[in-house]
């Protein structure tokens, strides 16, 4: 019989009935009693709508009687707090045990075979690459006999996909003088470049390496001569830079790379018609730049 069936409606007191210095003790019993269940007040004895609750410590074990309802627990570890929690959910499942109505049997639907549609056929969606715009100013050396230092402008365009891509840009260089002593030559050089490109970034800074090839096209001016003399020339050359750059914003970054065009062998300047003006080396021209993108 359950401790509601026999004080009729459901109670709103406890009676606890326990030693002191049992283990739990009373008060420890009615306060997680009380969380449980606020509604429940601690009475000081029988009466109208009042459980009498006894708990009885023999030591390792420890006995519960609520109403009819009689439960004994073991614990060796003499826990009073575990005790306390497991004979709180005692009384609070005799006083209010749970119901639960049987759950309504629905008739099966009828079952209904389909044939599955066949799995869609992968797509291949190509990365979308980012798009650099980087235009600056450049500073040039060229290693000569005499070195040739010239200023200008430079243009590039680049793609990369996460980390690798491709790069194109060319410069615009101001005219250098080539002293020779049968004819000094005003050079006007624009180098055009063509790279791949491998980058890593951390947080706003990325370092960026690219490789490939140049074309630089040169037109050699004689000066000090009465008659007009000039050549062109359009030299094959190794390219290579490296980059550096902090991000302000998303789209906006300052750039600072060094950059070395090599030539692979030297060749003789020729400006018609006064014919060899002289040898140039291997042309090794580096440039750093600083700007925004």
């Amino acid at each position: 019989m359950l401790a509601g069936s026999a004080y009729g409606a459901k109670p709103t007191a406890v009676h606890i009935v326990a030693a002191d210095n049992a283990c739990p003790s009373p008060s420890a019993l009615f306060s997680l009693l009380k969380q449980l269940a606020p509604r429940l007040e601690r009475a000081a004895g029988d009466g109208p709508n009042t459980a009498t609750v006894e708990m009885i410590d023999t030591g390792v074990n420890y006995r519960v009687r609520i109403g009819d309802s009689v439960r004994e627990f073991s614990d060796g570890a003499h826990s009073c707090d575990e005790r306390a929690y497991a004979a709180a959910l005692f009384v609070l499942l005799t006083l209010d045990p749970p119901t639960v109505a049987p759950p309504e049997l629905a008739a099966p639907p009828p079952a209904v075979v389909r044939r599955a549609a066949p799995p869609p056929r992968p797509r291949f969606v190509p990365a979308i690459p980012e798009v650099l715009i980087e235009v600056a100013g450049t500073f040039d050396n060229s290693t000569q006999r005499d070195p040739m230092r010239s200023g200008g402008a430079i243009g590039e365009l680049s793609l990369t996909w996460q980390q690798f891509g491709f790069t194109f840009g060319a410069e615009a260089l101001t005219p250098t003088v080539y002293k020779s002593p049968i004819e000094n030559v005003r050079l006007t050089r624009v180098p055009i470049f063509l790279a791949a490109r491998a980058g890593l970034r951390r947080n706003r800074f990325d370092l960026g390496l690219d490789l490939g090839a140049a074309l630089t096209l040169m037109l050699a001016e004689g000066l000090g001569t009465e008659e007009p003399s000039s050549g062109h020339r359009i030299d094959v050359s190794a390219y290579g830079a490296l980059h550096w750059r902090c991000w302000l914003y998303d789209r906006i970054a300052v750039v600072a790379s060094v950059r070395t065009i090599l030539s692979p062998r030297p060749y003789d300047l020729i400006v018609e018609p006064v014919g060899r003006i002289g040898r140039l080396r291997p042309l090794a021209q580096s440039t750093s730049a600083a700007r925004a993108q």
